[in-house]
């Protein structure tokens, strides 16, 4: 995770005139033990409920336990340490992480440890909401 902000901002110095919109986050970024245990941590605070029964679960993406805590991942990921990282790399271009769009989430234990995996992508846009007329 930690070369994805200098990612950000050497793609921003080449393309000036080319806002970045999206950033496609591999599935590199969801192996960093880092962003996973700061995901799970968020988690905890945000939907412990959800998060509860998606560990009792089968943790497959058809599973309704795990579709519960899904509702919540944009908001978990923009509380992470990552997530701020990103924000602090795009705040000289005027832009912000404004949410997560995702599909195929789910979780599985790994090493002993949950570990949580989705097909994903930082949505990117202006620091001020333009305002409305």
């Amino acid at each position: 995770m930690s070369e994805l902000p200098t990612l950000v901002a050497d793609y921003a110095k080449q393309h000036p005139d080319e806002p970045l919109e999206l950033i496609g986050l591999g599935r590199a970024f969801f192996k960093d033990e880092a962003y996973q245990q700061d995901l799970m941590k968020q988690f905890e605070a945000i939907a412990p409920a959800e998060l509860k029964g998606a560990l009792a679960s089968a943790g497959n993406m058809h599973n309704p336990k795990v579709n519960d805590l899904a509702k919540y991942l944009s908001k978990a990921f923009l509380q992470t340490q990552a997530a701020k990282e990103l924000d602090k790399a795009l705040k000289p271009l005027g832009r912000k992480v404004s949410k997560l769009s995702f599909e195929k989430f789910f979780l599985n234990r790994e090493n002993g440890k949950i570990a949580f995996h989705a097909i994903a992508c930082a949505e990117v846009g202006p620091l001020e909401a333009p305002e409305k007329k």
